[in-house]
């Protein structure tokens, strides 16, 4: 991201796919789009808050959306339709314009939450962008998350008694209107996977190929390895791992 401080705008590079590969795309914001995107309440504190709070997710947010829109002249209403919902995994791609790795809770569940704790702790450590997707299905009891929604996961850990623990970031910087018994003011919410497994059977971790430490993807699956199952095939991924 780059900003043109006599024009006032912000340019944004991103990564869409064409033809199956990556293709670089460098959108400009200006500072119109910027506004209508805190009118329409995006997922950033300066969105919802009015405070003077660092402004980079409503650009990014906003060429996201530009991206996705073939009228720049209307608001952007149709990119805005197209990036309503999704799966963290868009977003991962369009930053690094290289596909992630998923667990689904079906892989979870077989591979066992010792081996869950194991990937997305080294993915932590390893400096990868790290999520946590929620889609649980209806009349299913729930775990105290947001439903549909994405979480930055901020660490994984054991506790004293040897449960592992995952602490969320909340984009919204706030949990207090869940309603499911771990509402919050805080930004951050800390759950037990093996309930979040129980109670959703769409639920994800999701990670990005590339770290902040690594300059291309050459080892990207590298902590993949370490799921449990022999890796296969010529992306070197765990057996049952997801792409975008």
């Amino acid at each position: 991201m780059s900003y043109d401080a006599h024009k006032g705008s912000f340019t944004v590079t991103l990564y869409e796919e064409k033809a199956g590969k990556p293709e670089k795309v460098q959108i400009e914001v200006t500072q119109a789009e910027i506004e209508e995107n805190i009118k329409r309440s995006g997922g950033s504190t300066l969105d919802n808050t009015g405070k003077k709070t660092p402004v980079w997710p409503t650009v990014m947010a906003a060429a996201f959306a530009k991206m996705h829109d073939s009228n720049h002249a209307d608001g952007l209403k149709e990119g805005y339709d197209a990036i309503a919902g999704g799966w963290s995994r868009q977003a991962m791609y369009a930053l690094t314009g290289e596909n992630g790795t998923d667990i689904r809770l079906a892989e979870a569940k077989t591979i066992g939450i010792d081996k869950v704790f194991e990937c997305v702790r080294d993915a932590i450590a390893e400096g990868r962008a790290v999520t946590l997707s929620t889609d649980p299905q209806p009349g299913i009891k729930q775990d105290g998350l947001n439903d549909d929604h994405g979480y930055m996961v901020e660490r994984l850990y054991k506790d004293k008694s040897g449960e592992v623990m995952v602490e969320l970031r909340n984009p919204y910087a706030r949990n207090d209107y869940v309603g499911e018994g771990l509402d919050t003011k805080s930004p951050t919410v800390t759950v037990k996977p093996g309930s979040v497994r129980r109670t959703a059977d769409r639920t994800a971790f999701g990670w990005s190929s590339s770290s902040h430490s690594e300059g291309s993807s050459a080892n990207a699956f590298k902590h993949a390895c370490r799921c449990g199952s022999p890796c296969a095939g010529p992306s070197g991924a765990c057996p049952g791992s997801r792409s975008r």
